[in-house]
């Protein structure tokens, strides 16, 4: 006998004999319980979305590193003129217009991040393109253009190629999505 119906026995004979010993007002009260209880289970129940187990892929990071003439890091603090994320503005450009990315409760509200890579001791931009064409402005004088190919099907979003400048950078999936830009 599954599970589900021993419950629903046990059940039975413990409203039973509730009923059986209870006076009037309690057996108001139980039937009360006993309506709404269902309503309850109802709307738990609707409520539960159904997962097929397949869950949406979002991939659209591009990480890049800048390097000066020299070889020097454009990243790392430390470099004379380095780009300042405090200067960075990422926008996107919808049907020719360009809005300015931000989202005040996201991780990274302004669609992108810094971070030092230990074992090469360099510092990347990791920028998560959203739209066909994306700026980014390093500085008030330097604003690059990033165009990329998004697959976006089944409720999936993955960058497919990636265009720095004009420059086709990345289209290998064999390879991370990085590159080296020099300034």
């Amino acid at each position: 006998m599954e599970i589900t119906n021993i419950a629903k026995i046990l059940f039975i004979i413990f409203t039973l004999n509730t009923i059986i010993n209870m006076n009037s007002k309690k057996f108001v009260n139980l039937m009360r319980i006993a309506c709404i209880l269902p309503i309850i289970i109802s709307l738990l129940y609707c409520s539960c979305s159904k997962n097929d187990g397949k869950e949406a892929i979002v991939d659209t990071g591009v990480t890049i590193s800048y390097k000066n003439s020299t070889g020097a890091d454009l990243l790392a603090p430390t470099t004379q003129n380095y780009f300042n994320p405090i200067n960075f503005h990422i926008y996107d450009v919808v049907n020719g217009n360009k809005k300015e990315v931000y989202y005040p409760n996201f991780d990274y509200p302004q669609n992108f991040y810094i971070y030092k890579n230990d074992s090469t001791h360099l510092y990347y931009l990791k920028v998560f393109v959203e739209t066909d064409t994306t700026l980014l402005e390093l500085s008030k004088n330097i604003t690059d253009t990033i165009i990329s190919v998004i697959d976006k099907s089944n409720g999936n979003s993955i960058v497919r190629k990636v265009w720095y400048d004009g420059l086709l950078k990345w289209d290998n999936f064999n390879i991370p999505r990085q590159f080296t830009i020099i300034k």
